[in-house]
Order: structure tokens, then sequence, then C-alpha cells
């Protein structure tokens, strides 16, 4: 009986030690108060992309110390995806886990001269569609290749169009 006694205490003692623990543990991360305001501006801005705002949400419940499963379950994203919000945060800072990095991307093809070539021959006085106008400077071998989208997006650059 003893032994029962002493093996039910060491329970009560090690869930006692278990629930002091959790009162006593910090957040996963500590947001400053600025950096909560501006949480709370992304969450309620009307031009932010859905991204960042679950970004802002996920950064707001773990300074809350919510467990990863009710955010996940609230905000329907997964484990890996709060982690790597916590993680982005504690490394950089609120704007690098809040915005994605830049990425390198294609570099660039079109140089200044070939674009004044596609303006140009684009004011010539003709009449012309974006596909038109890119297969006219493929045959007048201003570039090798180019699409129409291409050739939108030098107009617009130009304020041509």
């Amino acid at each position: 009986m003893t032994q029962l006694n002493s093996a039910g205490d060491k329970l009560q003692s090690a869930l006692r030690a278990r629930l002091h623990k959790k009162e006593t543990r910090r957040p996963m991360i500590e947001l400053t108060d600025q950096e909560k305001a501006k949480c709370l501006e992304l969450i309620k801005s009307i031009s932010e992309s859905p991204r960042r705002k679950q970004r802002a949400q996920i950064l707001l419940k773990l300074s809350e110390d919510a467990s990863m499963k009710s955010i996940a379950d609230k905000l329907s994203v997964s484990n890996p995806t709060i982690q790597k919000v916590k993680d982005r945060y504690l490394k950089d800072g609120l704007e690098a886990s809040l915005y994605d990095k830049k990425r390198s991307g294609r570099p660039v093809t079109f140089t200044e001269v070939i674009k004044g070539q596609i303006l140009e021959l684009y004011r010539d006085g003709s009449k012309w569609t974006l596909r038109t106008l890119a297969k006219a400077a493929e045959e007048k071998q201003i570039v090798k290749s180019i699409s129409h989208q291409q050739v939108k997006n030098i107009l617009k650059e130009k304020n041509a169009i």
C-alpha cells in the first residue's frame, strides 16, 4: 500500500511541476508594442496580401503563447508554415518574417538599346498589335526571340501605351 501511495505522490508531484512550468512558460516569441501594432495594421489593411496577413496573425498568436496546434487549426495552416514564420522572426526580425525574400530570377535580357529599337519600330506609323510587333522585332533581328507580353512590358515601361 505504501508503494502505491508513493507512486501516486510522485505522479501528483510530476503533474504539479508540469502545471507550474506551463504557468511560468514564456511565449514562443515576444513582440514589442510597435511590432504588435504593425501586425494589427497589416491584418486590417484592405490592400495587403492574404499571405502577409496570415503571417501577421501567426506572429500575434505566437506572442500570445498559443500552441502550434491551436494556431494551425484556427488559421488553417500547417505546422511547418508556423515554424518557418517563427524561425524567420527570431533570426531576422519582423520585416523578414512578414515579407518574402527577393528572388534572383532571370537576368535582364533586353538592354536599353534593344528597348529603344522596339519603341522606334512601334512609332514608325504602322498599326501594330503586340504579336505583330514582336514578330517584326524578330524578323528585323532586333532580338532573337520576344513574346508579345514582353513587348507590352517594354512599351509600358517607355510610356508608349
